[in-house]
């Protein structure tokens, strides 16, 4: 009797069990499989004119990078267009915490880290406010 009873008891605590995942632990494990394939970072870099003054640079993650191609020739000419940045100057100049002031700056965008799937959104129109 005590044997069939172990036997019973070993084949019952070895038999494996399935967790059925939480609504929220399946949603957190479907968006780390997103971020896997389709997540990247982007560095925005702002960089005053004054080399003295440290440049400000921003990582921001993303799943689809927006380009703007109304008026480019191509795709590489859209992507060349967030590298290139902007000035910041005059009323759009950049405020400086270190200087205390607004100073003149170049400001950049750039694909920090590239995801294993890249998802461009091709802006070809603009609202007119």
């Amino acid at each position: 009797e005590g044997e069939g009873e172990g036997a019973a008891t070993a084949t019952a605590a070895s038999k494996p069990t399935l967790a059925v995942p939480t609504s929220a632990a399946a949603e957190e494990e479907k968006r780390g499989l997103l971020r896997r394939l389709f997540g990247g970072t982007l560095t925005t870099e702002i960089a005053p004119k004054d080399e003295e003054l440290k440049p400000s640079v921003r990582h921001e993650d993303f799943l689809v990078l927006s380009l703007q191609v109304k008026g480019k020739a191509s795709v590489q000419a859209s992507l060349a267009a967030i590298v290139e940045g902007e000035m910041l100057e005059g009323d759009n100049a950049y405020f400086s915490e270190e200087a205390g002031c607004k100073v003149d700056a170049q400001k950049r965008t750039f694909v920090g880290v590239l995801p294993q799937t890249l998802v461009l959104a091709l802006k070809r129109f603009e609202f007119d406010y």
